[in-house]
């Protein structure tokens, strides 16, 4: 999982990760779990992310996204996570605006 040439690297899905937590006000995990067996690996990341509202002042909220890897989208780990990310930033967006619909 090194730098890659032709696409994101873990440098890169970090960043992502960093910013997102931060714009979205939220804590979040990576959770992977093996999906295949030894001759055909593949894996399953999850990513998860909840409120980070200590005070209580709005409604607490979790959102949780998963992705199988390797896949026909992605050819790298690094490129499959970074999508990851930013499906899983889209759904906690939708989310978001939803609750909003839900107060008016």
């Amino acid at each position: 999982m090194g730098k890659s040439e032709s696409g994101p690297a873990m440098q890169d899905c970090a960043t992502y990760l960093d910013e997102m937590t931060r714009q979205q006000n939220c804590s979040t995990s990576i959770l992977m779990e093996l999906a295949g067996s030894r001759v055909g690996v593949h894996w399953r990341v999850h990513v998860l992310s909840c409120s980070r509202n200590l005070a209580l002042t709005e409604p607490e909220w979790t959102v949780a996204t998963s992705l199988l890897w390797p896949n026909r989208e992605n050819k790298t780990f690094e490129g499959a996570l970074f999508r990851a990310l930013a499906e899983h930033d889209a759904h906690i967006s939708r989310a978001a605006f939803q609750r909003i619909l839900e107060l008016t």
